[in-house]
């Protein structure tokens, strides 16, 4: 018993950490989006958005997503004492970001030879940094990934989510100091430089714990098991993990650089409130999937309602800020910023829908439904992209991201209706009303 409670004791600690960790590193890229948004137009800190979310998701195509099979196969190699398997899972996953990093690398370079790039109007040297920024933040992931599996998830994600945005408040202050105009290369740059040092620190902590003796032989007959894997929770990657750069790219077909910028910072701001939302599922997301496991149905309704209730005050905070004062915190980047306030309000669709909904994937996830969850993941990812690219092309900023917030809302609906049929669970905040007429009807009896 007091080994359990050490253990949740440990648990609560890594969890608050990486919870002040996320929002210490949100404000801190907020301080240095004022900066740069400050000294430079609107256009341009949208170019900058397409680019950041596009080297995000280019480093997603660099690893195929292979390290998502981390917490599967190397606990349970780890378990089974196959340490030369998981060595080789391990140097798989690295070697398939260099080989897909030289194979995009040799394309890149034939392009420009042969004057392709001439036709758009993009510095190769842009092109250049964000391959090699994508590149590091896969080789960061896949690390990131592997220390989770090992037991040492601060240690694979304090340096990646604090490195990048403290360097770039530094180099971004002394601009600012000096009174320098920061540009679009300076801005890439600066990310590359933080991403790699917060890679480059992650790697020596994580190193030792990761195992090295790998044969080569083992490739030929667990390399596609390895890859098939990825490939599966590749769509569950992009709808969870990685929305932002999914909604950017997608609406980047049809607004304009300046419309880019204006949903670029609307979404810094809006990621504060969204992470909090965020940050109640992982805290009751363990004792969740431990209740649903052990079949301690009130326990399950409690846990929900909780997060309910939580998630459905914080959403109504955030409404109310942002509303009455989205225009005095969008006017700190600078007066052409403005006009985002209704595009950071209609942002609030998003974990609107989370608080309705709830937590279907972890239910499915749970009740061993991973088939319909990757099938729905697929789906929302489709639905997401194409509903957010029709909005943006044939209205403006705020269409696109009511197309989007929908988009995501009618997906969280679904994920929500399939628990209910498949898994007998619901997860929506109905949880918080049955909570509620059931203490009315205690005290009443």
């Amino acid at each position: 018993m007091r080994s359990f409670s050490v253990d949740v004791v440990l648990f609560a600690k890594r969890a608050l950490t990486l919870i002040a960790t996320r929002f210490g590193s949100s404000i801190l890229v907020l301080f240095y989006m004022t900066i740069f948004a400050r000294s430079t137009t609107p256009e341009e800190l949208g170019l900058a958005t397409w680019c950041l979310s596009a080297a995000v998701l280019l480093s997603i195509a660099l690893s195929l997503n292979v390290e998502a099979g981390s917490i599967r196969f190397l606990p349970a190699y780890k378990a089974a004492k196959l340490d030369s398997v998981a060595a080789a899972f391990v140097a798989f996953s690295y070697t398939v970001v260099s080989l897909m990093f030289g194979l995009i690398c040799l394309c890149f370079i034939v392009f420009v030879i042969s004057g392709g790039h001439k036709h758009f109007d993009v510095s190769p040297l842009i092109v250049g940094v964000m391959l090699a920024t994508a590149f590091t933040v896969a080789r960061a992931r896949v690390t990131g990934r592997h220390a989770a599996a090992k037991d040492m998830v601060l240690r694979g994600s304090l340096p990646t989510s604090l490195g990048r945005p403290v360097l770039m408040c530094l180099l971004f202050g002394i601009f600012f100091l000096v009174d320098l105009r920061l540009t679009l290369d300076v801005f890439l740059i600066g990310l590359m430089i933080g991403v790699a040092l917060g890679a480059t620190v992650q790697a020596i902590l994580v190193r030792s714990a990761l195992p090295k003796t790998a044969s080569l032989s083992i490739y030929k007959t667990m390399w596609r098991e390895w890859r098939a894997t990825g490939y599966a929770f590749l769509p569950v990657l992009l709808v969870r993990d990685n929305l932002r750069d999914v909604i950017v790219i997608s609406a980047a077909i049809g607004l304009s650089a300046a419309d880019l910028g204006l949903l670029g910072i609307a979404y810094s701001l809006f990621g504060l409130v969204y992470y909090s939302v965020k940050a109640v599922d992982i805290s009751l997301g363990p004792r969740l999937a431990k209740a649903l496991t052990e079949g301690r149905s009130s326990q399950v309704e409690l846990y929900l309602a909780t997060a309910a209730a939580a998630k459905i005050t914080l959403v109504g905070i955030g409404v109310l800020i942002l509303w009455y004062s989205g225009s005095d915190l969008l006017r700190v980047f600078g007066p052409d910023y403005i006009d985002a306030h209704h595009a950071l309000v209609l942002l609030m669709i998003i974990p609107a829908a989370d608080a309705l909904f709830g937590a279907g994937y972890t239910v499915l996830n749970v009740k061993g439904q991973r088939q319909t969850v990757l099938f729905l993941a697929l789906f929302s990812v489709c639905l997401i992209f194409c509903a957010t690219a029709f909005a943006g092309s044939m209205y403006q900023l705020e269409t696109a991201v009511v197309a989007a917030g929908c988009a995501y809302a009618f997906q969280q609906w679904l994920i929500c209706r399939s628990s209910i049929r498949t898994a007998g669970v619901d997860p929506s905040a109905m949880s918080l009303v049955r909570a509620v007429r059931s203490h009315r009807h205690s005290n009443v009896t």
